[in-house]
Order: structure tokens, then C-alpha cells, then sequence
């Protein structure tokens, strides 16, 4: 975590300095092998939360980023932990950097022990657009290492499924814009063809 951090640090001078922050939220779903106690895996798990961070220092695809994140997950439904730390993205290829996380947490389970610390690691590969606007898509995989710091020692080695939350919205939202009348910076249309006489038949073009 020092050698991630001071890395990072190392970096900040050297981002762009009209750079705007770009924001990524998304849902993670994968499995876990948990164990305690020194034992690396003891019961696999499902693993499923949210992930968001927002990276700075980049005005394109091919600059470094680096920012805070915060993260809430559950494995098997029987624990929540609450996280955050910094982010940083190395860009490895254009639209497919790499982002390494590192920061501590806190977990409740459903047993008989208090709130535990920890700290977690991650690594996500995979795309991750750029946009000007600040919001950016992220797919891709991830790969995580979650160590308490209690007595119990209880570790999970995570591999998930990255998809952005913006994505899995997006038929929600074009249902709800559908149902409303669609967008409202389209001009409506209106018939250029009115009916001049209602005995004749004929009509007229305005």
C-alpha cells in the first residue's frame, strides 16, 4: 500500500493540469474463496457491490488518472463492508487501461463479532471510455484481495464482473422516456395538410 501510494504521489505533477475529473460507477458480481484465520480458502462465496471513483489528471485516453473510490459489497449475503482509498490508472492500452485500488474497510457480518477493519486490494482491466462531460463507462474484470486486520484474520480472494451502472439503467430510462413522450428537444411534428372544404374533399397546402 506505501509503494502504491507514493507512486501516486509521484505522479500528481505530472497530469495534465486542464484536466477534467472523470467519474465511474458499476455494479461488481463474481466469487470469492473466504477463509480465516491463515487459511487461504475454507468456502467459496458470491460476491456482489458497487464500486465508484472518480480519476484526475486525464484530458485523454492515453494520460494517468488518480483519485479516491468507494465501494460496498456483500459476500453470500451474510456480511456488508463499506470501503474507500485511491485509485490509480496506468494506461496500458488506449480505451483498456489498468486500475490499481488500495484502501482499508470495515465489515459487519451476521456472527458474533464486532465491526471489522481490514484492507483491500484491487485490480480492474478492461474498457473505460473517455468524456469530457465527466462521466465515463467502465466493463472489465477485477481481481481483488481482502484481508481483516482482527483477530479472526478472515481473508477473500475475489474474481468479478465489472459493468457500469449507467448501462444497466439505460432501458429503464428509455422506457420511462418512451411512456413520458419521448425527448423533449425534438420539435414536435405537425400536419402541413389542413381540409379546405368539408363538403368538396379537397385541401390545401400550407
Amino acid at each position: 500500500m506505501v509503494a502504491v501510494t507514493s507512486l501516486s504521489v509521484s505522479l500528481v505533477a505530472s497530469l495534465p493540469a486542464q484536466a477534467e475529473p472523470q467519474a465511474s460507477v458499476g455494479l461488481v458480481a463474481g466469487v470469492a474463496a473466504r477463509g480465516q484465520h491463515a487459511q487461504v480458502f475454507e468456502e467459496p462465496a458470491f460476491h456482489v457491490g458497487f464500486h465508484g471513483d472518480v480519476l484526475f489528471g486525464r484530458s485523454g485516453t492515453r494520460d494517468f488518472g488518480i483519485g479516491p473510490y468507494l465501494e460496498a459489497l456483500s459476500q453470500a449475503f451474510d456480511d456488508v463492508s463499506v470501503g474507500g482509498g485511491v485509485s490509480l490508472l496506468l494506461p496500458v492500452l488506449d480505451t483498456f487501461p489498468i486500475v490499481l485500488s488500495v484502501g482499508p474497510y470495515v465489515r459487519a457480518a451476521d456472527d458474533d463479532f464486532d465491526v471489522q477493519p481490514g484492507i483491500a486490494s484491487t485490480l480492474f482491466f478492461g474498457s473505460r471510455s473517455f468524456d469530457s462531460d465527466g462521466y465515463v463507462m467502465s466493463f472489465g474484470l477485477v481481481a481483488q484481495a481482502r484481508v481483516g486486520l482482527d483477530d479472526r484474520r478472515q481473508s477473500s480472494f475475489v474474481l468479478a464482473l465489472q459493468v457500469d451502472t449507467a448501462f444497466l439503467a439505460s432501458p429503464i430510462v428509455y422506457l420511462v422516456d418512451a411512456i413520458d413522450g419521448g425527448s423533449r428537444e425534438v420539435d414536435p411534428v405537425t400536419p402541413k395538410a389542413t381540409l379546405a372544404t368539408a363538403s368538396s374533399g379537397e385541401s390545401t397546402i400550407e
